[in-house]
């Protein structure tokens, strides 16, 4: 079971890599060709959420495929790429927690944005909510670093003499091992709540700009926030259902012991995250309609180029035939 389970998770993220480089370089060429007034400005906050995404995209798919592995059912292990050829443990840690700090670092800054934009516009800035509410955005969520920082500092659970290995689920038969596990779970079940909260912060302010926005009659600001809040949904939803996932697999794992499943499907479960940079792009593509309309004629006139050249090749082979037929005659 874990060999297709390897295969769909390699395959998920090469493939998301190859059509998020694919989304990424339309909507960029786009936006650079096809911007005018409004969205010229706008082109340029593309650029730079096209290179974030790029970023996103190396450390979700590529980097995780070259640096990690699954090799036993209850552990991951540094066994591809570059990683395999560090010469001490402490490369692998240092790699492990800055692969895990990237990867966390997106929910901590899209909670930051979307909480201080909700207090702003729906609570007419009350600036102790927002602070409150954005260090605890930032202690929830960077909770995931102290807690992996914990693991790895374990020496029954991470050392030297199990080649680099480190346990994904704990086994229950310390007490101190039962403490680690609560702790990370009441750290993910935060990271859920937290997700929850962002989701609704979104869902108040789409509401609300949404009522706003009839009342104005400017069509590229309102596809512009469309667009905006359209990625926002995504970008919260996606990683509440691969969290919401893992917690369920470590109360179950709490329950019993299942590690040899559960991480399979937990890894299946991460697997929407690598299509995340992959779905921006689109909707920004399919949101704007200058963009879908500059990428529907660019389609059309491929197709009528290439009917066009298969038009005009009949009638100059007929011209040259008859010509050479005359020729053939008069002699």
């Amino acid at each position: 079971m874990s060999l297709p389970i390897r295969l769909i998770i390699s395959l998920s993220a090469y493939s998301s890599f190859i059509f998020g480089t694919l989304f990424n370089s339309i909507l960029l060429f786009l936006a650079k060709r096809h911007s005018t007034g409004e969205l010229k400005s706008y082109r340029w906050v593309l650029f730079y959420f096209g290179l974030l995404n790029y970023t996103l995209l190396g450390i979700q798919t590529v980097g995780q495929q070259m640096f990690f592995m699954t090799k036993s059912q209850v552990s991951y292990n540094f066994v591809l790429g570059l990683a395999a050829r560090l010469p001490s443990i402490y490369w692998y840690v240092g790699i492990y927690c800055l692969y895990v700090y990237c990867a966390t670092l997106h929910g901590a800054s899209l909670a930051i944005q979307i909480f201080d934009r909700y207090f702003v516009i729906c609570r007419s800035d009350n600036k102790k909510q927002r602070r409150y509410f954005v260090w605890m955005a930032i202690a929830l969520f960077f909770d995931d670093k102290r807690t992996t920082t914990q693991l790895l500092g374990d020496d029954d659970i991470f050392s030297e003499q199990d080649n680099g290995q480190m346990a994904f689920f704990l086994e229950t038969s310390t007490k101190q091992n039962i403490l680690v596990c609560i702790f990370y779970t009441c750290t993910i079940c935060g990271s859920v709540l937290m997700y929850c909260a962002i989701i609704f912060c979104i869902y108040r302010l789409r509401t609300l700009i949404y009522e706003n926005m009839l009342r104005v009659s400017n069509i590229r600001s309102n596809e512009m926030m469309k667009q905006i809040l359209n990625n926002m949904l995504i970008q919260a939803f996606v990683p509440f259902y691969c969290v919401s996932i893992g917690l369920l697999c470590i109360l179950f794992q709490l329950i019993g012991n299942y590690s040899s499943v559960l991480l399979q499907l937990e890894m299946l479960a991460f697997v929407p995250l690598h299509w995340l940079p992959v779905l921006n792009p689109l909707v920004t593509v399919l949101t704007i309609q200058d963009y879908r309309t500059a990428l529907v004629t660019i389609l059309k006139c491929g197709r009528k180029n290439n009917q066009i050249t298969t038009v005009s090749l009949k009638p100059t082979l007929f011209v040259m035939v008859n010509s050479i037929t005359m020729r053939l005659n008069q002699h």
